[in-house]
């Protein structure tokens, strides 16, 4: 199996994720190249730039272009699109459009692979263009948020739209058009019902594969269930006291441990921790975070700032009581997977993918309420009752659950289903 994954960036969640399974799949013998639109990493085999990969200069088309048509009705100007883009961000995670500068398609050698498997795209990936090509032989798109399948949101707080026609989203009523995203969930639509290349879909959560298969966009596609991985040579089950002494933490007090790539996105719900700390009776706890962008008023913080060395990260988990990741809405993240596989209980809110990860009262507790007040009585559980499986038998149960052995065979498997039956269903 020739194999190319595809991700706008080589740092961040989703390209950890991506990262992974590319690393998993060439362990376990394929052939995987990984294409990033830049590359600020050197310690992964068969990485590849856009520019080195396709022979292509990174792109300027989009500036010289002084119209797009979408739906093939709707005509803006380039830049009232990438306007719109940006004001909807401000009030929803992240929200995209369908173009980009960059061809990924127009790269010689991109008929030489089996599937091209397409991760966290945005930015990257120009969807008119790349689905019309000929040279491509298989599409699996790696889901790591609702984009592929929306009218450009990456998450909805609380929108459903895509279930039907994105109409009037309420974080792009501030917008120039509050149906823009309308307008380019029909144009994937009427991209992918012209495209000739078989498409199918992972998703990494549940909740994920809940959303996907009932978009109006991927709900007749084939969607499979497969979650990360990690090296669990990395992370797995440490000493506690250890941990702690190699980092120059106390061992006197109740380590919570929040990370996060930017501290500071709301959706990841941090005010939330800072606000339950802050109501904690527990003068023990000490606060230790990871990621850019932190400022807290709490007294007891260790801020470790970014953190890139996995070896130190896994020794960050070890040291923990517990871990808290108190998203509002997220998919399968990383971070939790890291903290069972090191052995360290998690804490976060019955949403999106956490309930795949966390058994309520044996590897962490599933907040009632999404609320400080709701957030601080589990803390305050694990913290007090501790959980009923030991620290030694959260790791192995993940590293068994999430290991990229077990993540690359899955993907084989899933793929030699996909040659087998070849039907092709469109939106």
């Amino acid at each position: 199996m020739k194999v190319l994954l595809v991700n706008t960036y080589d740092r961040g969640g989703a390209a950890n994720a991506c990262i992974r399974l590319h690393l998993a799949l060439t362990g376990a013998g394929h052939t995987s190249h990984l294409l990033t639109l830049n590359k600020t990493r050197d310690d992964i085999p068969f990485h590849f730039d856009y520019k080195s990969f396709t022979g292509l200069e990174g792109g300027n088309i989009l500036n010289r272009v002084s119209h797009i048509t979408v739906n093939g009705v709707h005509e803006y100007k380039t830049q009232d699109i990438k306007d719109i883009c940006t004001a909807a961000s401000k009030y929803t995670d992240v929200f995209s459009s369908i173009y980009s500068d960059f061809r990924i398609e127009n790269a010689p050698q991109i008929s030489e692979y089996d599937v091209v498997n397409l991760h966290w795209t945005s930015r990257f990936l120009n969807w008119p263009t790349f689905f019309a090509s000929k040279s491509i032989k298989r599409v699996i798109w790696s889901l790591h948020d609702m984009a592929p399948f929306t009218g450009g949101y990456h998450y909805g707080d609380g929108f459903e739209g895509y279930k039907t026609d994105d109409s009037n989203p309420h974080f792009l009523r501030q917008t120039s058009d509050p149906d823009f995203a309308k307008k380019l969930l029909l144009s994937k639509q009427a991209i992918l019902r012209s495209s000739d290349i078989p498409i199918a879909v992972i998703s990494l959560s549940n909740w994920l594969h809940e959303c996907a298969a009932s978009s109006t966009l991927f709900k007749h596609y084939p969607i499979k269930r497969i979650a990360n991985s990690v090296d669990t040579d990395t992370y797995r089950y440490m000493d506690k006291r250890e941990a702690r002494k190699h980092l120059g933490l106390p061992e006197d007090k109740d380590i919570v441990l929040f990370i996060s790539d930017s501290v500071n996105n709301k959706r990841k719900g941090f005010h939330l921790l800072e606000k339950a700390i802050n109501k904690a009776s527990n003068r023990r706890i000490m606060l230790c975070s990871v990621g850019k962008n932190f400022d807290s008023n709490l007294p007891e913080v260790h801020d470790f700032s970014e953190v890139h060395d996995e070896d130190k990260l896994a020794l960050i988990y070890s040291a923990a009581d517990v871990f808290v990741l108190p998203a509002l809405e997220d998919n399968l993240p990383n971070v939790v997977i890291e903290s069972l596989c090191c052995g360290t209980p998690v804490v976060g809110f019955n949403i999106g993918g956490m309930p795949d990860m966390i058994e309520d009262g044996v590897n962490g507790r599933l907040a009632k309420d999404i609320s400080a007040e709701g957030l601080l009585a589990s803390l305050n559980d694990v913290l007090n009752n501790g959980v009923s499986k030991t620290s030694g038998q959260i790791s192995q149960h993940a590293r068994n659950t999430y290991s990229q052995s077990h993540q690359a065979e899955m993907f084989n498997l899933y793929l030699n289903d996909l040659r087998s039956n070849t039907s092709s269903r469109k939106p």
